[in-house]
């Protein structure tokens, strides 16, 4: 009975092969590298919003708070679906800062800003672009600053739809003579608005290819890119463009590649002028102000010599679906 007792027991003294002890010497980093990428995937699936639109931190705090200047007035719209956006609308002024008895007649910026600003944040590209002869509208996004909702990217789109047809509807506006123009992810919304409506033009700033291209920079992880809820396809949609488009972008630009907007210049469906700042990302503006400054006025002035409604013309509407 011990000698079949003995020879039930495992040979303990037995050599394991060795792919055996090389795949058991993994297993636990491997578990741990699983964990960890489960983990990453989890937090980027629930955290996204807040990651993508930090801006929404603005949302009713004392600092968002805008107050209209001489001429210029703050007012509120309906998104649909959303709810509250409040947005400022100025007349276009001269260099000096003076009314233009013509501006009713001239063309509108409808400007759309970054992730992580609020429209208080905007007071200074407000007036710049006032002074280069437009008029300029900057809408709050839902979910930010002075704005109600949620944010998220399809609030942006309602809000510039909002935007949009607000200043339509205004009889100091031509509506044939508006440009869709925005800075980093602002940029995507105007690719938005102006691949499914017609715009008299279009001016990116800083922008990005899509977001799926954006988080493949910073966390180059695979499948990341399969969750994300908020996608902003720049790439595609600016295919479907067909007014004037202005591009640009800093040579220094360490959050965006300049490589994005080469691509979105090429894949422009309409006629491109693109230029480049000795700037960073956050300090393209203030760099480049004098060169901006140009590209944008050329822009405007492109605009206001072709024949608008005021002037007699007609427009029609339709636009693809986003």
């Amino acid at each position: 009975m011990q000698e079949q007792v003995r020879a039930s027991r495992p040979d303990r003294g037995r050599v394991r092969p060795l792919w055996a002890r090389v795949l058991n010497g993994l297993s636990r980093p491997i578990r741990m590298a699983g964990a960890v990428y489960l983990g990453f995937i989890l937090v980027l699936s629930t955290m996204q919003s807040q990651m993508i639109f930090p801006g929404q931190s603005s949302q009713g705090a004392a600092t968002a708070s805008v107050r209209a200047g001489p001429g210029a007035e703050l007012v509120e719209l309906e998104a649909n679906p959303g709810g509250r956006v409040v947005a400022l609308f100025g007349p276009a002024l001269t260099p000096d800062g003076d009314p233009r008895p013509d501006a009713p007649s001239r063309p509108t910026i409808l400007y759309f800003y970054g992730n992580g600003d609020c429209l208080a944040h905007c007071t200074g590209e407000f007036e710049a672009f006032r002074r280069l002869g437009a008029n300029v509208m900057i809408a709050e996004y839902l979910g930010y600053g002075l704005s109600g909702g949620e944010a998220g990217e399809r609030g942006c789109y309602a809000t510039a739809d909002a935007a949009l047809a607000h200043l339509r509807a205004r009889s100091d506006v031509d509506p044939t003579r508006i440009i869709a123009a925005g800075w980093s992810l602002g940029g995507a919304v105007a690719i938005d608005l102006a691949h499914r409506e017609p715009m008299a033009g279009l001016a990116v700033f800083c922008s990005f290819s899509s977001m799926a291209d954006m988080v493949r920079i910073f966390y180059p992880i695979p499948g990341v890119g399969l969750l994300l809820k908020h996608r902003f396809d720049n790439l595609r949609k600016i295919r479907l463009v067909t007014c004037p488009t202005l591009i640009g972008h800093g040579t220094g630009d360490a959050f965006v590649p300049a490589s994005m907007s080469d691509r979105l210049a090429e894949a422009a469906g309409g006629p491109v002028s693109s230029f480049r700042v000795p700037s960073d990302h956050n300090d393209f503006f203030l760099v480049g102000r004098s060169r901006v400054g140009e590209e944008v006025k050329d822009l405007i002035d492109r605009v206001a010599a072709v024949p608008g409604r005021r002037d007699g013309a007609s427009v029609s509407r339709p636009g693809p679906s986003r």
